[in-house]
């Protein structure tokens, strides 16, 4: 039987070597690595995932050390494509990877901003929350960004999930925060404290 260990050395010398044979591997991750929640107080993996979606980041970084930057954008847009839900996560995961420590390359950047438009029309409170990690706070126009936070609301995925809320959150994000908790107020509905910090203007220092 081979070891979660096992299974990713093969599976990134094999995208190493043949890089268009990355959909296979990513979509044999969950039985390759498992699928366990990384953080045992996120056991949906809303915010820090699954074994299966660190292992198909880790190879979607692994094709952007063997393919130029516009090769490695049609990549990930394929994948995307191709790919059931779980793959689309391990695409925009790998991109917040890629994009933690610096900006993309144009070619990059331009297909992940597509794909994470796409992301955000989707009912799957994962990829959602996938979208909104490094590669949203750095590469997102504001209006799409807010949006994307404002939809976390509606999917009660907590704000941990939202790469540099802090440092992207305007007066325009916390109007639109203002008028959910005076609407869910006279629903009667629960406010959440991610929605209420948001809903208060910050010190603008």
């Amino acid at each position: 039987m081979t070891s979660p260990d096992e299974w990713m050395s093969q599976a990134t010398a094999a995208v190493r070597e043949k890089p268009a044979a990355a959909l296979r591997w990513l979509a044999q991750a969950g039985l390759g690595v498992g699928r366990d929640p990384l953080d045992a107080d996120d056991p949906a993996g809303l915010v820090a995932g699954t074994t299966a979606d660190a292992a198909r980041a880790t190879l979607v970084v692994e094709l952007s050390g063997v393919l130029d930057d516009s090769a490695f954008a049609a990549a990930v847009t394929s994948l995307y494509e191709q790919g059931d839900n779980e793959v689309k996560r391990g695409v925009l995961r790998g991109l917040n990877e890629l994009a933690a420590e610096d900006e993309l390359p144009a070619p990059v950047a331009a297909a992940g901003v597509a794909l994470v438009h796409d992301a955000f029309r989707a009912n799957d409170p994962r990829l959602v929350a996938s979208g909104m990690g490094a590669f949203a706070g750095r590469h997102l126009d504001q209006d799409t960004w807010r949006q994307g936070v404002i939809k976390l609301v509606f999917m009660d995925v907590p704000f941990t999930a939202v790469a540099r809320l802090d440092e992207r959150r305007d007066d325009e994000l916390e109007r639109m925060a203002r008028d959910l908790v005076r609407e869910r107020s006279s629903a009667g509905r629960v406010i959440t404290t991610d929605l209420s910090t948001l809903a208060e203007p910050i010190a603008k220092g």
